[in-house]
C-alpha cells in the first residue's frame, strides 16, 4: 500500500460500476435489511391500527397525529426495499449484481 497508493483507491468510472462494488461487498445482508425492514413496517402498522382502535375507545378525545405518523411509518418500511430496487434498477440496469442488495422483488 505505501509503495503503491494508487491499489488503495477504488477505480470506478461511473456511478453503476460503484454500486455494484457495493453490491459485491454486502454478499447476503440485502435479505436481512429487506427482512428487517418488513418486520418494522409491520410492528408500525400494527401499532398505528392499535392506535386507531385506542382512539376510537377513548371517543376521539385524542389527537390522530400519532396514529397516521405510525401508519406511514409502517408504509414507507413495507415500500422501502421495493423502492431501493427502482433506484438501483434505474441506475445499474434490470437484472444487475445489486439485484442482491435487495433480494430482486421481481
Amino acid at each position: 500500500m505505501l509503495l503503491h497508493p494508487e491499489l488503495s483507491f477504488a477505480q470506478v468510472d461511473t456511478l453503476g460500476e460503484m454500486l455494484e462494488r457495493v453490491s459485491d461487498q454486502l454478499g447476503s445482508t440485502g435479505g436481512l435489511f429487506r427482512i428487517s425492514c418488513y418486520i418494522a413496517g409491520l410492528g408500525f402498522t400494527m401499532s398505528g391500527i392499535m392506535k386507531i382502535k385506542e382512539h376510537a375507545s377513548m371517543g376521539g378525545k385524542m389527537s390522530t397525529k400519532d396514529v397516521v405518523s405510525r401508519l406511514c411509518a409502517g408504509a414507507f418500511f413495507i415500500y422501502l426495499p421495493a423502492l431501493i430496487n427502482v433506484i438501483i434498477n434505474s441506475t445499474v440496469g434490470q437484472g444487475g449484481e445489486m439485484d442482491l442488495l435487495v433480494g430482486g422483488l421481481d
